[in-house]
This record gives structure tokens, C-alpha cells and sequence, in this order.
């Protein structure tokens, strides 16, 4: 599992980041805090076929975990 902190950071970074991690491994935990962000990662990783589960951590940030299908 990788893990990527990307609070602080908007879109494209964000994604990028989580677009990066997924070609080197199946597992990817997130931790983040903007809401575009969060919306755009969601997509993406959908889109690739990969579950998604969100954990809010407090009223402003955000964990999701990404697991590609297998």
C-alpha cells in the first residue's frame, strides 16, 4: 500500500499523485482536504475500475482508500 498526503494541495496535483501511485501498486490511501480534489480522485479511480472508500478524518479532511479490482 502507498501512501500519499496530499492536504494542502489542489487539482492537479492531487490526482496526479493518486494516477502515479496506482500504475506502481494496487492499494492507495489518500489524505486530503479539497473537496475538488477529493471529487476529481473519486472519478478517476471509478473510472479505472477501482473501489473507493471515504473515512472523513474531521469536518475538513478526508481519507479514501483505493483498491484496484482484482
Amino acid at each position: 500500500m502507498v501512501k500519499i498526503d496530499v492536504r494542502g494541495f489542489s487539482c492537479p496535483i492531487p490526482l496526479m499523485r493518486v494516477r502515479d501511485a496506482l500504475a506502481q501498486t494496487s492499494v492507495v490511501e489518500v489524505l486530503l482536504d479539497d473537496h475538488c480534489a477529493r471529487e476529481n480522485i473519486l472519478k478517476y479511480a471509478r473510472s479505472q475500475g477501482c473501489r473507493c472508500t471515504e473515512t472523513a478524518l474531521n469536518a475538513a479532511e478526508i481519507k479514501i482508500l483505493i483498491e484496484k479490482a482484482t
